[in-house]
């Protein structure tokens, strides 16, 4: 996959997960969802910390993230949840437009080796594909909780990627 190609998957699963959000009343962004504590505005901090972690990688084109990516992914999740919860639903909103700007500038500063080539970043596993981390953190995670959402929410509009 080229960077275009990447940047373009990105845009279009985010325009879709985004559509989905405003599909949801936003009375409804703080309640918790059926069958779990976490509410629209956590999956929305969730989704921006992730990005982050992107943005910061590729900003500083090191694998150095969050000590919280050395944990088994439900206490990681758990930590997420509870750093955020109790930020305002616009602040999160906000830092998730922001860091979904970030993300995209970033993305474009990529080269089409840094993001299919392996050993292109300081301290990644040598076996490891930027690319694959990249979309396990953007495209595929906004259409992972875009259907928990569906889920959640049967009769919301069905915009799927």
């Amino acid at each position: 996959m080229t960077v275009a190609q990447c940047l373009q998957k990105v845009r279009d699963s985010y325009t879709a997960w985004k559509d989905l959000l405003a599909s949801v009343p936003f009375s409804q962004y703080e309640e918790p969802l059926p069958g779990s504590h976490w509410s629209i505005k956590d999956i929305i901090a969730h989704i921006t910390w992730h990005e982050d972690q992107m943005v910061e990688v590729m900003e500083t084109r090191a694998f150095i993230g969050s000590a919280w990516w050395q944990l088994p992914t439900d206490e990681r999740n758990r930590n997420i949840y509870k750093e955020y919860k109790s930020i305002p639903l616009q602040d999160i909103l906000d830092d998730a437009t922001g860091t979904h700007q970030q993300l995209e500038f970033w993305i474009e500063t990529l080269s089409d080796d840094e993001l299919n080539g392996s050993g292109q970043f300081e301290e990644m596993p040598p076996d490891w594909l930027f690319g694959d981390i990249l979309a396990q953190n953007t495209y595929q995670h906004y259409d992972d909780h875009a259907k928990s959402l569906r889920e959640a929410f049967p009769n919301l509009e069905d915009v799927s990627t």
